[in-house]
């Protein structure tokens, strides 16, 4: 449920971008701290450049936000806060194409379909909070439980357990 709204609709735009500055209030932190089982949102704001472009609109700029996180391990909170630069693009129609090639990188922006003509904007600020979270939060004094080992020591093991390892050894004697 979208509760940070600030609808842009295409049709409102000129040749000139649209620059916002949206902050978000009290209720709208608490809500989304609920939607995103967070302990606290303290500040949320992004500034935003809009710009129309053909078949649609792209949104630009930077979400800065201060909250709570927990930490996965020792559910104690963590303080973080996030710069975060991002860039959108709300297209009506398929992605345009130049020599047979998409224009915009999918690896680095988001592509997002243009529905009736307008963008929520607080929306668009609340999904980029969402994937700037980290999906695993660990607090800097946090130690694993005994008997667990971390990502990088599982790494150093299968590199050194490996059963092809000695292969390795025969295909470079050929």
């Amino acid at each position: 449920m979208t509760v940070f709204h600030h609808i842009i609709s295409r049709d409102s735009l000129d040749k000139e971008p649209l620059f916002l500055d949206l902050k978000a209030d009290e209720a709208i932190r608490e809500a989304l701290s609920q939607r995103f089982e967070l302990p606290a949102i303290n500040a949320l704001e992004g500034d935003v450049e809009i710009n129309a472009i053909e078949g649609g609109m792209k949104l630009s700029g930077q979400l800065r936000a201060d909250l709570v996180q927990q930490c996965v391990l020792t559910l104690q909170p963590i303080v973080v806060r996030l710069d975060e630069p991002f860039a959108i693009y709300y297209l009506a129609d398929d992605l345009p194409e130049e020599d047979g090639e998409a224009i915009v990188d999918a690896e680095h922006e988001d592509v997002v379909a243009l529905i009736d003509g307008k963008v929520d904007v607080g929306e668009a600020l609340a999904q980029t909070l969402s994937l700037a979270l980290d999906p695993f939060p660990r607090a800097e004094d946090a130690v694993l439980p005994q008997g667990v080992i971390s990502e990088d020591e599982l790494k150093i093991s299968h590199r050194r357990d490996n059963p092809f390892s000695i292969l390795e050894k025969l295909r470079d004697k050929t």
